[in-house]
């Protein structure tokens, strides 16, 4: 096998690692759906300890993926950003991936309903960036 050949088939396995891991992520969110918020117990699995996510393209915060958990679920403080949602569903779109030695950056496109509490008339799409660290 060529340097070349064995430089695409890492290519191909690092970035299907990550589609696992955005599975992954929407998983842990989708499984635990209103009061049920042990979303840590699937995002300890799924991210590094140092991982970083941005969710600022959303409004949210950027940090380490404990702290997004608080922001959308809240804590004894109170509620969070997704408090007043029973239920939802992750829709996974494309996902652009950047692969540079180690570090991995990504892209996935995310649907969002605008009008909470009324029918879906229209879906607002937006890039969210989420970073981590990938051994």
């Amino acid at each position: 096998m060529t340097d070349s050949q064995h430089k695409d088939i890492s290519f191909l396995l690092d970035r299907i690692e990550i589609q696992d891991v955005i599975a992954r992520y929407s998983l842990g969110q989708d499984s635990h759906q209103g009061d049920d918020g042990n979303i840590l117990g699937e995002w300890d699995r799924t991210f590094t300890p140092d991982a970083q996510v941005d969710y600022s393209a959303a409004g949210g915060i950027v940090g380490s993926y404990r702290d997004l958990a608080r922001w959308m679920r809240g804590d004894a403080s109170g509620p969070g950003s997704m408090s007043a949602f029973s239920n939802w569903q992750h829709m996974l779109g494309c996902l652009t991936c950047h692969l540079r030695g180690t570090k991995r950056s990504l892209a996935p496109t995310f649907m969002r309903p605008t009008g909470a509490g009324r029918a879906i008339r229209r879906l607002s799409t937006s890039t969210r960036q989420e970073r981590s660290s990938m051994s």
